[in-house]
C-alpha cells in the first residue's frame, strides 16, 4: 500500500497496476473519516521520468481529468512537477491544488526523515 499524507487527507493506493491502459483505485480518507474514491487509467509510464494518468472521482463523472507527474533531476535532488488538467470548475481546481500541496509536503517530510 502506498501513502501520500497531507494536511487534508491520507491517500491509500489500494490496487494499482503500473502498466499502460491499466486501472487504479485510490481511497482518499479525510480526517473526519470520510473516504473519497479516485479511479483512472495509466496512459503513459516513462521510468524514471514521467507518469500520465486519468483521474475520476467515484461515482464516476462524465469526463476524466488528467494528471502528469514528472521527476526532474536537479543535482543531488529531484524536483517533482504535478500538472492536473481538464478540471471542470474553479472550486474543484482549488480543492485539487490544496490536496497536491499537502501530498507533496507529506512526501518531502517523509523523504527528509529517511
Amino acid at each position: 500500500m502506498h501513502r501520500c499524507r497531507g494536511r487534508f487527507a491520507d491517500w491509500r493506493a489500494l490496487s494499482h497496476r503500473q502498466s499502460i491502459s491499466r486501472r487504479y483505485r485510490i481511497a482518499n480518507q479525510f480526517p473526519d473519516g470520510k473516504i473519497l474514491w479516485i479511479t483512472g487509467e495509466f496512459e503513459s509510464i516513462e521510468p524514471p521520468r514521467k507518469l500520465i494518468y486519468t483521474w475520476r472521482l467515484e461515482p464516476e463523472t462524465d469526463a476524466s481529468e488528467r494528471v502528469t507527474v514528472q521527476f526532474e533531476p536537479r543535482g543531488d535532488v529531484t524536483e517533482v512537477i504535478v500538472t492536473h488538467e481538464r478540471i471542470p470548475n474553479q472550486a474543484l481546481r482549488d480543492m485539487h491544488q490544496q490536496g497536491w500541496i499537502g501530498c507533496l509536503e507529506g512526501l518531502a517530510k517523509y523523504l527528509e526523515a529517511q
